[in-house]
């Protein structure tokens, strides 16, 4: 369990957002985890990643995923939208 903090969400983004085949996340310090999870929260990928790792998507189906990132700084939740 962990605590949402606004300021860790605001640093943390993802690129390229539509993704086709990955992903990127800009502004972490360190390691993270990251899962992604799809809208009924079925997870679906879940790793250790470092800033600017790309994170592959190619597998998954067009739609909207969250992306769930537990750093060093707090815990973020975005949306991703896979092409």
């Amino acid at each position: 369990v962990g605590i949402n903090n606004p300021g860790y969400e605001m640093a943390a983004k993802l690129f390229p957002n539509p993704a086709r085949d990955y992903f990127r996340i800009r502004g972490l310090e360190g390691r993270a985890t990251v899962s992604v999870t799809d809208l009924s929260g079925k997870l679906l990928i879940q790793r250790d990643v470092s800033s600017n790792e790309n994170i592959a998507v190619d597998e998954l189906s067009q739609g909207m995923y969250i992306v769930k990132v537990a750093g060093t700084r707090g815990i973020a939740e975005m949306k991703l939208l896979k092409e």
